[in-house]
């Protein structure tokens, strides 16, 4: 019986395209036994691929492909390693961690047989066919060589674990393999059949070419197709036909894969430390203690002595006291922790041990939505610290358990539509802007590249690190593989070969360390306004608090930025804490339907109930059903069966992609009993909602930070402003927002070249604007002049410019600061440092410096056109005017940011405006900025004004209730 053993799945970075899935049921199809992928470098797919076989009944056997670069014996290309037992995963591991090490110039990862050898224990190696150390030696025409280089080979690796690998797709293969048969004979070294599989359809052809081309930045016009279409998949009626004449080779596909018999295992692989200790009884330890000490009330205890069952039956209790350990260091380094995050805010153990700091009695959250007796994986313990302090988490962490014991998680990146179209369309030699048109127009699906880019989409592209997620495990590192991932000219990063899912199928301790910048802020305000109230500590009934959430005006509190949710803030004004959750679930895609409703139902509308008892559970949200314990509550409720077993049904329904039909006999299945209403309104309205419902415990712990945010911009204004802006410095529309919001309340300095830092300081009561806060100078010249500057204050314009390295800060640079005032506030000084830049004589130093004494200022008067040009200027370089120039305009009619109309005969327009003065010839002088469009236009006669992010345009007309009436525009230029 012929077995496929050389096929490459889309974890073969630079060329594979086939799903798992798909290969296996091909196999199925073909009555194949065995299923074996070998991917380059990588066995990334085979714990997926162990998971799966097992549904169709076909065994997995776990492999890769490395390349061999051993120069002492002459010795280059690519060899297949298959996995036979435990000691063989080991040695896999130890092979492919080899292989990440080695990098050569050419950019590829080897290996030399040296350490083949001492690793080859249960392994089975083959080699033969293209891009082998055969296939190169054919090239040279030189058989003697073949016969000394499969020899050194043959003699590294034990003889009854390598084979000659035979491939007959060509006319050069079936030649080659003809030589490798009496090679074999003459050395006695069993042959192996195989061909490499990238496609099984016909059309799968096309997107292995298109992945080639775009991993390997070739027009598709050049790729070299010679060999591809024999890549395609091998059944055994034709392998049967093709290798008649060696029915031993095709029969070791068959003794090799039963040779295989190594299978991943399900088990705790926690560190050693816990396993010293009776983790159990130490937690409950822990917790007893706190509940003496907090006297808790009776219901508190049964519950917890519930959590404390449980954990102990599912083995969990290492994990809590490991993630117990981590933010209790974190807690004492004044590091700001979330108060939760997922359903782990549901534990009232966590609570208890200060993990979380939402009381889930208070708060009515469902322990089993965390863990229960029947959750076989990990619980889900993520946590969110705050976003500078992440490294030092993980290196507390590394430090604890050993450094060797702590290992980022891959993530494998897709390709995404979007992308996939213009990196198709450029191997097609379609500019980028042709690719944008027809993107617009309605005739791209006709065209070859969007074909392409549609078959690619979905598979995967390449390897990154997790956000957050780290293992921490038992082992020396080679006891797992890892990639090394190259971080923006950093170090190389280490990141396991399998991803979060298999991480956890395997029983590896996974934590998600997540940082949020959030809480960065939150870290820096507390810190500034020597403020340090915990969140479980806070008044969640401030009326003050209520009363900015309900005007909208959150801008920097988290989950209430955009525009859309300040409009619902408006509509629904939520005047406490529960309402608040109620908006943070609602204003999602699934559930945005309901908010109408639920605006209505809270300002009085009638709610009907199907019964009393749905009655109870959605009476927090109006009768709607909002989130995924309310339905866990329905089920138990309603039906009367165990929690536990509600959580297995909501978790079918929510995730399930099969017919009504078979949900519904699952649904009744489960629970054992006929319909208690004969209509099955209760059932309906489950299976209505379970698809989008939210996580409470999610809800509750993120509006606990909302309303943290809010509560510190009621009472701590200048610093939650100051640490909002320095918190997305890099972000200029976000930063320009800040400051334009805090311009009434906030007295801002401008940027001054011997005082200024890259980032915003406090002076007193107020805020020196940094240079971070000044488009195109950026973070490496900021320090560079702030470097230079700290051995000496500059004098003046020109010994700055004299003393700096042009290199670091260019003529650009020095405009933005001229314009940003950093030297002066003088038009004149400006327009004289602006000619100093522009002339055009040798950059001989001496000369410059002769040069900047002639020039003078002239003391003539400023045009208004060119006070503007400076105005503008100013407003393009700092994103805002962080004083009015009270000469050219005699008051400011809007102090509010909000939208306006501009009418002109049939025409609106709406657009962000940012501050509207009332110029000396009663003209309107107005500073817009787009809202959420891209293309804004102000129509005049023929003319079409396009305004931009930061166009400043006058306006003469009437200016009525926030309208203005045009009469004409003149746009400044």
């Amino acid at each position: 019986m012929f077995n496929n053993l050389k096929l490459y799945s889309e974890f073969s970075l630079e060329n594979g395209i086939l799903k798992v899935e798909d290969i296996l049921k091909k196999l199925n199809k073909d009555n194949q036994k065995y299923i074996c992928i070998t991917d380059k470098n990588n066995i990334s797919s085979s714990v997926k691929t162990s998971i799966l076989s097992k549904v169709y009944n076909i065994k997995s056997i776990t492999g890769t492909e490395i390349y061999i670069n051993d120069k002492k014996n002459s010795i280059f290309g690519n060899i297949i390693i298959l996995v036979k037992n435990n000691e063989g995963f080991k040695n896999i591991c130890s092979i492919l961690n080899k292989v990440w090490k080695n990098f050569s110039k050419f950019g590829l990862h080897y290996i030399d047989l040296k350490y083949i050898k001492k690793k080859n224990k249960g392994l089975i190696f083959y080699s033969g066919g293209k891009n082998s150390y055969s296939s190169g030696i054919f090239y040279e025409n030189n058989i003697k060589k073949l016969y000394t280089v499969c020899e050194t080979v043959f003699n590294f690796i034990k003889k009854s674990n390598f084979l000659i690998e035979i491939q007959r797709y060509n006319k050069k293969s079936i030649i080659e393999s003809e030589k490798l048969i009496n090679l074999s004979y003459k050395k006695n070294i069993p042959l192996i059949v195989t061909n490499p599989i990238f496609f099984i359809k016909k059309k799968e052809k096309f997107i292995y070419e298109t992945k080639i081309c775009i991993k390997n930045k070739i027009k598709y016009k050049d790729l070299i197709k010679d060999d591809i279409k024999f890549h395609k998949f091998l059944s055994q009626k034709k392998a049967n036909k093709v290798f008649k004449d060696i029915p031993n080779a095709i029969l070791n596909t068959k003794l090799v894969s039963e040779k295989c018999i190594f299978n991943y295992i399900k088990k705790d692989r926690y560190p050693k430390f816990y396993k010293k200790i009776n983790s159990f009884n130490e937690l409950k330890k822990k917790i007893f203690k706190i509940i003496k000490k907090r006297k808790l009330e009776k219901n508190y205890i049964n519950l917890v002595k519930y959590e404390l069952n449980v954990i102990k039956k599912t083995k969990f209790s290492h994990f809590f006291l490991i993630v117990y350990d981590i933010v209790k260091w974190v807690k004492k380094n004044k590091i700001q922790v979330g108060p939760g995050r997922g359903s782990s805010a549901s534990s009232l153990v966590a609570y208890l041990l200060n993990i979380t700091e939402v009381d889930p009695v208070k708060n009515n959250l469902l322990f089993e939505r965390f863990l229960n007796k029947s959750k076989n994986c990990m619980p889900d313990f993520d946590i969110d610290f705050s976003h500078k302090n992440r490294k030092l988490i993980i290196k507390y962490i590394q430090n604890k358990y050993g450094k060797n014991n702590v290992l980022n998680i891959v993530t494998f990146g897709k390709f995404a539509i979007k992308n996939s179209i213009k990196d198709s369309g450029r191997i097609f030699g379609i500019s980028y802007n042709k690719i944008n048109d027809l993107i617009k127009s309605k005739n791209i699906k006709k065209k070859k590249f969007y074909k392409a880019s549609k078959g690619i989409e979905d598979r995967v592209r390449n390897i990154g690190i997790h956000a957050g997620g780290i293992i921490i495990y038992n082992n020396k590192i080679n006891k797992l593989p890892f990639f090394y991932i190259n971080k923006k000219g950093r170090k190389f990063v280490k990141v396991s070969q399998f991803d979060k899912y298999d991480i956890e199928y395997l029983g590896f301790l996974k934590l998600d360390i997540l940082g949020l910048k959030t809480l960065t802020v939150i870290e820096n305000i507390k810190k500034n306004s020597n403020f340090y109230k915990k969140f479980s500590e806070l008044n969640i009934e401030d009326e003050k608090v209520f009363n900015l959430i309900c005007k909208g005006q959150t801008n920097g509190i988290f989950q209430l930025e955009s525009y859309g949710i300040k409009k619902l803030l408006l509509k629904v004004k939520p005047r406490n804490f529960n309402d608040l959750v109620s908006v943070l679930a609602l204003y999602r895609p699934g559930t945005i339907f309901l908010i109408d409703k639920f605006c209505k139902r809270k300002n009085g509308a009638k709610i009907s109930y199907i019964n009393k008892k749905i009655s109870k559970i959605t009476s927090g949200t109006y009768g709607i059903i909002i989130f995924q314990e309310q339905i866990i509550k329905i089920i138990t409720e309603c039906y009367n069966i165990n929690i536990n077993k509600a959580e297995e049904i909501r978790k079918y329904i929510s995730k399930s992609s099969k017919n009504f039909t078979e949900i519904k006999k699952f649904f009744f299945n489960k629970i054992k009993e006929k319909y208690i209403d004969k209509e099955n309104k209760i059932f309906n309205t489950i299976i209505k909602y379970s698809g989008y419902l939210f996580n409470k415990a999610h809800a509750v712990s993120y509006a606990m930070i909302t309303y943290y945010m809010a509560y510190l911009k009621v009472y701590f204004y200048k610093n939650f402003i100051l640490s909002n802006i320095n918190n997305f410095i890099s972000d200029k529309e976000k930063t320009n927002l800040f400051i334009e919001e805090a311009i009434n309340k906030v007295y801002f300095i401008k940027p001054n070249i011997n005082n200024s830092v890259y980032k915003f300081i406090k002076k007193k009561d107020n805020i020196l604007f940094g240079f971070g806060g000044i488009k195109n100078l950026g973070k490496k010249a900021s320090r560079y002049i702030i470097k230079e500057r700290k051995k000496k204050k500059f004098k003046d314009f020109y010994d700055f410019y004299f003393r700096l390295d042009k290199s670091l800060v260019n003529k650009r640079k020095i405009e933005s600061l001229i314009f940003s005032n950093v030297f002066t506030n003088n038009i004149h000084k400006k327009m004289s440092y602006l000619q100093f830049l522009k002339r055009k004589i040798s950059h001989n130093t001496n000369q410059l410096r002769i040069f900047s004494t002639f020039i003078k200022v002239e003391k003539k008067k400023i045009s208004t056109k060119q006070k503007l040009f400076f105005i503008k200027k100013e407003f393009y370089h700092m994103g805002t005017f962080l004083k009015c120039p009270l000469r050219l305009f005699k008051k400011e009619i809007s102090k509010k940011l909000e939208y306006i109309k501009v009418y002109k005969y049939n025409y609106t327009y709406t657009g962000y405006v940012k501050k509207i003065f009332k110029t000396k010839n009663n003209s309107y002088f107005i500073l817009l900025r787009n809202g959420n469009e891209n293309k804004s236009f102000f129509v005049l006669k023929n003319i079409c004004f396009k305004i931009k992010n930061m166009d400043i345009i006058i306006v003469i007309g009437k200016y009525i209730n926030n309208n203005i009436f045009i009469k004409k525009i003149k746009k400044i230029e």
